[in-house]
């Protein structure tokens, strides 16, 4: 299974593909008919094509979508031994953050909680 990040297509961990299969399976077999192409869905949005709002991503992951978005960076910018050009490529961030997350200069979010995967 491969994700699709700013037109970059990238291998998953085993374990982040057992778990994003599992949620969309539960997606699939609690909304069959949405069109919402949407990875989060509720259920306020799954009969809409609308954004999961940010208050329930915060309160359903534990972390607020920012929060999450810099984990992806951080985690990106050590797993790509600080790659500048492929940080501004896959997350859009300007070369001067881009070299912020590269040099370590930005830590990772911490949970508040981790709520229990389905």
């Amino acid at each position: 299974m491969r994700s699709l990040a700013a037109a970059c297509a990238m291998a998953l961990a085993a374990p982040v593909r057992q778990r994003l299969t599992a949620w969309l399976d539960e997606r699939q077999r609690r909304w069959p008919n949405t069109a919402n192409p949407h990875l989060f869905l509720n259920h306020y949005n799954a009969t809409r094509t609308i954004l999961a709002s940010t208050h329930w991503i915060t309160k359903t992951i534990g972390l607020s979508a920012q929060a999450l978005r810099m984990d992806r960076i951080v985690h990106e910018a050590i797993t790509s031994p600080g790659d500048v050009r492929r940080l501004t490529d896959m997350f859009g961030v300007s070369v001067p953050t881009a070299e912020r997350y590269a040099s370590g200069g930005i830590e990772p979010a911490e949970p508040r909680t981790r709520p229990p995967l389905p």
